[in-house]
């Protein structure tokens, strides 16, 4: 598949960024749309689809640094698996006249769950992008791409004690925001 991937690419300095990105990320964003779609198949579709449109964008990537990369490649793969899965929900949902009063009421529930859950996350988000720089960067790896300390220490090049304080500091800086705007 590699060779397909490099075969859209101009230039051999883009092939060679690519190669190695690919090479860095490839079983993470596996895993990442594995543990979404639970299933081996549709992963490995995610991440196609994925590289695909990185491929797509490579002149705006090719100057990011790798550690950059790495998330890029994570969201776009865990934002592929999520679509793939709506679509499988989509095909799979049958019309509201076959469910009976008690699916309804549940299937209502879980929707606003899920809207509440979004909510939360956006305002989370939000909070992260105003943490201090030697917070941010950790604490999106953390928890937008779900990366553990150990990864993050290995990617940043970074001592893994230094992530464990700088994740829990920067836990503890959401939750004072979060807290003094009512949110939590």
């Amino acid at each position: 598949m590699l060779n397909y991937y490099l075969s859209l690419l101009e230039t051999e300095e883009q092939k060679q960024s690519f190669e190695k990105m690919y090479e860095e990320n490839r079983e993470l964003m596996h895993y990442h749309a594995n543990k979404i779609l639970n299933n081996y198949t549709q992963a490995e579709d995610a991440v196609h689809q994925s590289f695909l449109k990185i491929i797509e964008s490579w002149d705006k990537i090719f100057a990011e640094s790798r550690p950059q990369w790495t998330s890029l490649c994570v969201i776009t793969c865990k934002r592929t698996s999520f679509d793939i899965l709506r679509k499988n929900k989509i095909r799979q949902h049958q019309s509201l006249d076959d469910l009976d009063e008690s699916e309804l009421i549940s299937a209502s529930l879980s929707t606003d769950e899920t809207a509440m859950d979004n909510v939360l996350s956006e305002e989370i988000r939000k909070r992260i992008a105003s943490l201090p720089d030697i917070n941010r960067n950790i604490m999106q790896m953390h928890i937008s791409n779900d990366l553990s300390a150990k990864q993050i220490s290995k990617l940043l090049d970074i001592r893994y004690e230094t992530v464990k304080k700088r994740i829990h500091r920067g836990k503890q800086l959401l939750m004072d925001m979060l807290r003094e705007d009512g949110i939590i």
